[in-house]
């Protein structure tokens, strides 16, 4: 399943996501692009789009752009519940960590992964606790 599928999926996030948002979560996962958004990839970052996957994001992006409702929920759940963590030892237990400018801002994104678990069937049956601090 690749993060765009994810994202958009009835029973999961069930997100609608903007070619732009699309293009940036595809093209972090190293995904291949449409001729659309090769080109929106193209325009923000002045280069062509070479695939390969990413392991940080940073972007410049507005108020109302999508940036922790779409994009960072989108890839901190999907890195929770659907990439591989065999890397974790019996016993251990992975945890999402929210780091952000303030504490409002923490308890924004915090609010939208929350909300979206708890929206989904699928994945709310796989939480066990949710700690806030």
């Amino acid at each position: 399943m690749t993060i765009v599928e994810f994202a958009e999926d009835p029973q999961l996030l069930n997100l609608s996501l903007s070619p732009a948002q699309r293009t940036l979560l595809k093209s972090f996962y190293g995904e291949l692009l449409s001729d659309e958004e090769a080109a929106i990839f193209r325009q923000c970052v002045e280069r062509d789009y070479e695939p390969r996957e990413y392991c940080e994001l940073a972007c410049i992006a507005g108020a109302r752009s999508g940036k922790d409702s779409r994009i960072a929920c989108s890839i901190a759940l999907y890195e929770t519940f659907y990439r591989e963590h065999s890397y974790l030892h019996p016993g251990e237990r992975g945890f999402v960590v929210i780091i952000a400018q303030d504490q409002r801002g923490g308890q924004i994104a915090f609010n939208y992964l929350k909300a979206a678990i708890e929206r989904s069937d699928l994945l709310s049956n796989h939480m066990q606790e949710v700690r806030t601090s």
